[in-house]
């Protein structure tokens, strides 16, 4: 049922197989099993999707309140042990996971011994139930509604260029200066065609020209080194950079938008233990490191 119900949430095999740590042929194998108990096909099978049929979508509904009710069992008695036990999958960005949360690990480990901590670094936004994770570490404004998020902290922003970039295209003073100048974009941030800023208490956005778009925040740090263009990159990021005078932060007048620092899981369930105490300890932790 579990790996029906993880078909059917994926629309795919190989991304149910990837979430349940088992292979594309192990899945398809289970479920032509369940068909053939059951006497009906649950799902069509193409070359680009899975799609359940209407006894398929029935079959569903009842699996989705079954397992809910066990996740819920579950928890019910977790709560019963003192301590939070089991394997936690989580997702975090990869600068920040490298500078702010694996240092934090050891202490985390050793006041939860019972949790084993599966921590995937990545900056894309990964799909928490088609892979398996359990919940994801996220730097950004949420809008996706069908994650509950809980913040953690927030990130001052600062827009950096290299001091040759700025000796040969000059240095920015005014907001409306931005349109005159190279600006290395971040791409997994959909649509986002404008850096934003604090003027007078509300929100502006700025329209940035953009050549270079990256998918990594470190690899946007080193072309603003290499002086490809100005970069807006979270205060982190950057500032061993501007403490060696490899970046030097400009428009320090106008106040860029903080970013804010969340825990999200999936929304229409009660967190596991493991990750309501990941997530307190983060929230107690991460403030005073990025002060």
């Amino acid at each position: 049922m579990v790996i029906f119900a993880r078909v059917v949430e994926a629309r795919s095999f190989t991304s149910a197989a990837r979430g349940l740590g088992t292979t594309t042929s192990a899945v398809s194998k289970r479920i032509a099993r369940l068909e053939e108990r059951l006497g009906v096909r649950l799902v069509e099978r193409t070359t680009r999707r899975v799609q359940p049929t209407d006894a398929g979508v029935a079959f569903y509904e009842r699996c989705a309140r079954i397992l809910a009710e066990i996740d819920d069992a579950e928890i019910a008695v977790a709560h019963l042990a003192h301590e939070p036990r089991g394997t936690l999958r989580a997702s975090v960005p990869v600068i920040f996971g490298e500078l702010h949360i694996a240092p934090l690990i050891a202490d985390f480990t050793s006041r939860y011994p019972e949790v084993r901590l599966d921590l995937s670094l990545s900056d894309r936004h990964v799909s928490l139930l088609e892979e398996g994770f359990d919940m994801a570490v996220r730097i950004s404004a949420m809008h996706d509604s069908s994650l509950v998020a809980k913040k953690l902290a927030s990130v001052a922003t600062v827009v950096v260029g290299s001091p040759s970039y700025l000796r040969r295209y000059g240095t920015p003073k005014t907001l409306e200066d931005l349109a005159r100048h190279e600006c290395i974009r971040y791409s997994l941030v959909t649509g986002q065609r404008d850096w934003r800023f604090r003027v007078r208490g509300k929100d502006v956005s700025i329209p940035v020209r953009s050549r270079v778009l990256m998918n990594h925040g470190g690899a946007i740090r080193e072309a603003a080194i290499a002086g490809m263009g100005l970069a807006r990159l979270p205060s982190f990021a950057v500032a061993p950079a501007l403490r060696d005078g490899k970046l030097v932060s400009v428009l320090d007048d106008h106040a860029l938008s903080e970013l804010g620092v969340f825990a999200v899981y999936p929304a229409g369930k009660q967190p596991r233990p493991t990750v309501r105490a990941f997530t307190d300890f983060l929230s107690t932790k991460l403030p005073a490191r990025l002060r």
